[in-house]
């Protein structure tokens, strides 16, 4: 009887006692369920220890019918189960919240005090609820504690790994959620640099378009000046070309003798209205005339041109139409580089090695609305006309208008630059 009821326990009866126990700790409590079952094993030990019935209350008992013994023992079982799992309930809810007050007595040492509360059941319940020695309600009492001691032991076991695994889980997230927001931040600073980066690429997107419409518009534009000036340029050369025949001129030129006091045959006067090529002016022997009246008279007696005239001194009485007419300008203001040349060119002239110099002389057209002055007309030794173009820093632009009027016009351009102190000084020279 004792082995078929302890298997039932075990087998039965355990299981389905923690299933409930759990489910009540869950729902209703929130003690360990190593507490609740220990506490009611020490319940169940307990009613083990209450007194047995006395001989008047056992004969009482007899005298009485048998359905109604029957009744009274099903009712007395049936409180003695309530007050065991009620009192076992009130035990675990006590030691867990002395527990929560006191930490010392967490953890192992609540289940001794569960089971030792047992023993205050046997004074809350009378003895009459048990029959007589040898009571079949001991048994099942002593069956059902041990099987809740067991259960107890096992579940406090399991509440320890459970105790761990939670640490574990605990640290486990704590890590995973520092983790987290270190990599959230990570990303929130990446793409903040990645915005600010976008952003800086549209500006400068941005400026690049600007400029490429810029650069354009200024192509545009250089090419339309570009083409003007070649159509000015063909235009001007055209002209040069179709000048008049000096021929004649020329060839009565060279008819003069060259032999040093030779008598010099008449000069050849040519009308103020008419077109004189500078080149041919300059360099042979000629006559301009103003009024029947020679104004300049060159000579090419010696091999060398020298004036015959004050050239100087007729210069700025030829008129305002015929310094226009031969492209001369009045006398302008000097630089101080340009003064310092023009006291060499003086030198020079004293010297013999040129035969006159006139600061701004000449004034060349380049195409419409475009002009060159050089800085110095020269007339050198041999009858060249030269002209002398004098910088501290050459630019580009300047260097251009020289070619170009180099390329237009039969006339020497050198250019002349005052070299450095350290270099010794005095002036370089280029001739295009």
């Amino acid at each position: 009887m004792k082995i078929i009821v302890g298997t039932f326990t075990a087998a039965v009866v355990a299981p389905a006692t923690a299933d409930a126990l759990r489910e009540a700790e869950r729902v209703i409590l929130g003690v360990p369920q190593s507490v609740l079952l220990v506490a009611m094993a020490g319940a169940l030990i307990g009613v083990l220890l209450l007194p047995e019935k006395d001989a008047e209350r056992v004969a009482a008992d007899a005298s009485r019918r048998r359905g109604h013994r029957l009744l009274q023992t099903a009712a007395r079982w049936a409180a003695l189960a309530v007050a065991v799992v009620a009192y076992a309930i009130v035990a675990a809810w006590v030691i867990a919240v002395a527990a929560s007050i006191w930490p010392a007595l967490a953890g192992a040492p609540q289940l001794p005090m569960a089971g030792l509360s047992g023993v205050l059941i046997r004074r809350l319940l009378p003895g009459y609820w048990l029959s007589k020695p040898g009571s079949k309600v001991k048994v099942v009492c002593a069956v059902l504690a041990f099987g809740c001691a067991v259960s107890g032991l096992t579940a406090w076991e399991k509440e320890q790994k459970i105790r761990d695994l939670s640490a574990q889980v605990v640290k486990v997230r704590s890590d995973w959620k520092a983790d987290a927001a270190r990599l959230q931040a990570d990303v929130d600073t990446r793409d903040q640099r990645l915005a600010e980066v976008a952003t800086a690429l549209r500006a400068e997107a941005e400026k690049l378009e600007a400029l490429k419409a810029e650069s354009a518009a200024a192509l545009q534009a250089l090419a339309g000046k570009i083409e003007a000036s070649e159509k000015e340029a063909s235009t001007w050369r055209g002209r040069y070309e179709q000048r008049p025949d000096t021929s004649a001129l020329l060839a009565a030129c060279q008819a003069a003798p060259t032999k040093p006091n030779t008598p010099a045959p008449a000069l050849i006067k040519v009308p103020v209205a008419t077109y004189v090529p500078i080149d041919a002016a300059l360099t042979k022997r000629c006559s301009w005339v103003r009024d029947g009246k020679p104004s300049a008279v060159f000579d090419v007696s010696n091999g060398r041109k020298r004036c015959l005239m004050q050239y100087e001194a007729q210069f700025d009485a030829i008129g305002q139409s015929r310094v226009l007419a031969l492209g001369r300008l009045k006398t302008g203001e000097m630089n101080k580089t340009e003064a310092a040349y023009a006291e060499r060119l003086r030198a020079l002239q004293a010297a013999g090695e040129i035969q006159w110099h006139r600061f701004e002389g000449l004034k060349l057209r380049l195409a419409d609305n475009t002009f060159y002055t050089p800085d110095f007309a020269v007339l050198e030794a041999d009858g060249v006309m030269a002209c002398h173009e004098v910088k501290g820093h050459w630019q580009d632009d300047a260097r251009a208008k020289i070619k170009i009027a180099a390329a237009m016009y039969p006339f020497r351009f050198i250019a002349v630059k005052v070299k450095p102190k350290r270099d010794g000084g005095g002036w370089a020279v280029e001739e295009f």
